[in-house]
């Protein structure tokens, strides 16, 4: 087990092991129970740490909240039905564009090793919180903002970086009503409307709560020169299905160059689908719904995937309606959710394992000593065991956060590994060996197979040779293993680094 290149602060085993998915997530609503962080001074990023969710401290004249100094990504990890690990969609086109949008604002960017780190610490410690049921998944806001003190207008010298995350569900299900917006602007080329900052959203609040209050919870946007041609709805990009070819607005320095909006462009396209990026005028697309050329509209984005649009509204209550919802939307949804979930092949690359997670801890001074040599547990247990291995786990986890048995050195989480052909759910405990009868004990009022054996070989036939099987042993063929009896894809049995 190597140790995480990020602290881990105390309390976060604590916070996973007591949070409880309820029934109804909405979008947003639920917080996950860890947060990651790390700061840059002076050019320089420090040390990332994963906390438990709370209120964070900052300086009331931070630059974040006088001149709006942040910028944000939004992903996704998914793990449905009987996944193994979660899975990231597309997360280092995630990096790039946050990366962009801190230029853009003239904020120090975070390093690609760093914000990867973040996502894998957040997503990887919540992995079994993450919703199992298609559709729903972990989302994931990485952001990155201003902490300076100074009313200064240039960038500032201090940076904070963050990770949040939420079980969701689909962020709009169903058909939207859509207002048309042709007073307010929410961004004109040469300024932020490309960056994915705050400030963009905050520019679009009035028109669009003004719209939610007239029955239009969404709002399409127009470019500010002319209020003519089509850009982007708040949050989501637009397609037409126009002669039965996709039209999609083209980035014109204004829209934000939407991850889902490329995604669906070059699915669409793989489909066998024709995709027009162009200028597309309203009164245009006004005109080709009257006369049923354009027979379908709808929005993408990371929260809602694709999401049909029923109404295009007018300020004086006029309105638009294609004659077909959710044909071609539900297509693409579908194709796309599937590649995201991993239920179907993913012919372009765009999803990535998150990285394994592990609660280290390294053992007080002389700990080892003191407790005698370094013993190594493997807890394994059926599916539908996966309650009472929860339950086992939380006893550990409880027995390290107290500090009663300082010789209890590491919990891993709940994980299913590749057994040459077998696929066995696990999870592991180190400890020294005078906490053998400890672990022993809590083990077998568990009822769950365990593997309990010293860390003194490196291959399996030692381990199983040197150990005792708790319980039933299991009936793994090892010589499957490439080479034979060797460790590699066994839950990394083998020396540790205490």
């Amino acid at each position: 087990m190597s140790t995480p290149s990020y602290n881990v602060a105390t309390g976060v085993a604590t916070a996973l092991a007591g949070f409880r998915l309820p029934e109804q997530l909405g979008f947003g609503n639920v917080a996950a129970p860890v947060m990651f962080a790390a700061n840059c001074t002076a050019g320089s990023w420090g040390r990332g740490e994963l906390l438990p969710y709370g209120p964070i401290e900052i300086l009331p004249g931070a630059r974040v909240l006088q001149y709006a100094e942040l910028v944000f990504e939004g992903l996704k990890a998914y793990r449905v039905g009987a996944a193994a690990w979660p899975n990231l969609f597309r997360p280092r086109d995630n990096w790039l564009r946050l990366t962009r949008s801190a230029t853009r604002l003239s904020m120090q960017p975070v390093p690609e090793e760093l914000f990867m780190q973040g996502l894998d610490a957040v997503a990887g410690a919540c992995e079994r919180l993450i919703p199992r049921r298609s559709s729903q998944s972990l989302y994931l806001r990485p952001f990155l903002f201003g902490t300076e003190a100074s009313y200064q207008l240039r960038n500032s010298t201090s940076f904070r970086f963050m990770v949040i995350a939420n079980p969701v569900e689909i962020y709009s299900t169903g058909p939207m009503r859509v207002a048309i917006e042709r007073r307010d602007v929410r961004a004109t080329a040469g300024g932020v409307g490309e960056a994915k900052a705050a400030a963009n959203y905050a520019a679009a609040l009035r028109a669009s709560t003004a719209a939610t209050a007239r029955g239009y919870p969404m709002t399409l946007w127009l470019d500010a020169q002319e209020h003519r041609w089509l850009q982007e709805l708040s949050g989501m990009n637009l397609f037409a299905v126009i002669g039965g070819e996709l039209h999609t607005p083209e980035l014109d320095g204004a829209i934000l160059a939407g991850i889902t909006r490329d995604s669906l462009i070059r699915l669409a396209r793989h489909l066998g689908l024709t995709v027009h990026e162009r200028r597309i005028a309203l009164d245009e697309l006004l005109a080709k719904l009257q006369t049923g050329e354009c027979s379908e509209l709808f929005a993408c984005g990371t929260a809602a995937i694709v999401s049909p649009i029923g109404v295009l509204g007018e300020a004086d209550g006029v309105e638009y309606a294609p004659r077909s919802v959710d044909v071609v939307a539900a297509r693409l949804r579908e194709a796309l959710l599937a590649i995201q979930e991993r239920r179907a092949a993913d012919p372009f690359g765009w999803t990535r394992d998150v990285a394994p997670f592990e609660i280290a801890v390294r053992p007080a001074a002389g700990a080892v000593e003191r407790g005698g040599a370094p013993w190594h547990a493997h807890v394994y247990y059926l599916p539908e065991e996966r309650h009472r291995a929860d339950a086992l786990r939380e006893r550990f986890v409880g027995l390290r956060e107290s500090g009663a048995e300082p010789q209890l050195l590491f919990v891993g989480t709940l994980r299913d590994t590749q057994v040459g052909p077998h696929v066995v759910p696990q999870f592991e405990v180190h400890f020294t060996s005078d906490l053998v009868p400890t672990v022993e004990s809590l083990v077998r009022e568990s009822g769950l197979t365990t593997l309990v054996h010293p860390l003194t070989a490196d291959d399996l036939a030692d381990h199983t040779t040197l150990g005792r099987w708790l319980g039933t042993p299991l009936p793994l063929d090892l010589s499957t293993l490439d080479p034979p009896g060797t460790n590699q894809g066994f839950a990394r049995f083998g020396k540790t680094d205490f």
